[in-house]
């Protein structure tokens, strides 16, 4: 097996642990069985069960902030792209079950994990996605403004 296709497998079997048992309950050997390979082999990917869900979170919502970006890309209509990312994240809910789970609850709940994020400039993808509508837009009555 190639090294990718080994740490693809064991980034997709801790979604499904941290799903099913919560990132505080799984172990690094719940992971290893899901992933169907030796304890050991997880950390020559990974440093500890922190850094396999820093990595998900870098590679899923990486994957993710790609899609919406290419999707959004094709619209000029602020309203139509909200409408696009609003749609993309409820089809993801639908589609990745446990992926959304562990997006959802499991990040959110982990302070070390949001300490370790802010090591980032902007967290992984975060400059991708605008934190504000353009000012034109609130002017032009499309969007109500923040202050």
């Amino acid at each position: 097996m190639r090294t990718s296709d080994k740490h693809s497998k064991i980034i997709e079997a801790a979604i499904t642990v941290f799903a099913r048992k919560g990132f505080f309950s799984a172990r690094i050997s719940d992971i290893a069985k899901e992933a169907q390979v030796a304890d050991g082999t997880i950390y020559l990917y990974f440093n500890n069960k922190y850094d396999i869900l820093i990595s998900l979170f870098e590679e899923e919502i990486g994957k993710i902030i790609l899609e919406v970006k290419l999707l959004m890309e094709k619209e000029s209509d602020p309203r139509k792209m909200l409408q696009i990312f609003a749609l993309h994240h409820m089809q993801l809910m639908e589609e990745k079950k446990e992926l959304a789970e562990v997006l959802q609850m499991e990040l959110r709940q982990s302070n070390k994990f949001m300490k370790e994020l802010g090591h980032y400039p902007q967290g992984p993808g975060r400059g991708d996605i605008p934190q504000e509508p353009p000012a034109g837009r609130i002017q032009a009555g499309l969007f109500r403004g923040t202050g």
